[in-house]
């Protein structure tokens, strides 16, 4: 597959409304997974809707592996965006944010902390508990919730 044959698709499938261009934007994050915005561009104005037809799937996942494939390489992108007018032109773009980059390995980075926090806090639970200290917390929690009651 070409990405003239993924252009010809996304065309023929908006090809109904009425537009002068259609932005498609892949934006993809370094662990694989993206988002699709499109955008209907007609008389200046600018409205946003959904990547929403089944048949446009494959070629969606043309894209995807398409990213895949190039991530290790020189050749690498992060954001594809995709203009097609209503007369069948286009212009493709593939591009590496490197802001947009920089905040997936931050975010990663965050998530990774909140699995160890959680795996360490689990260890902990599976320590008491094995030791019978969750019993006595139990029994002290139930104490403060009477005292507290009466």
């Amino acid at each position: 597959m070409r990405e003239q044959e993924v252009l010809n698709a996304f065309h023929n499938y908006y090809k109904e409304f009425v537009y002068d261009t259609v932005e498609i934007r892949f934006t993809f994050a370094l662990g694989g997974s993206y988002d699709v915005e499109v955008y209907y561009c007609h008389q200046g104005n600018k409205k946003e809707t959904s990547l929403d037809g089944k048949e446009l799937f494959v070629y969606e996942h043309f894209i995807y592996e398409t990213f895949k494939n190039r991530i290790d390489t020189n050749d690498k992108f992060n954001l594809v965006v995709f203009q097609i007018e209503n007369n069948g032109q286009y212009s493709g773009a593939y591009k590496w944010d490197s802001d947009k980059a920089k905040k997936n390995l931050l975010d990663y980075a965050e998530i990774f902390y909140q699995l160890v926090n959680q795996r360490m806090m689990s260890l902990i639970f599976e320590y008491e508990k094995e030791n019978n200290l969750v019993i006595y917390f139990n029994n002290w929690v139930k104490l403060a919730a009477n005292k507290l009651i009466n």
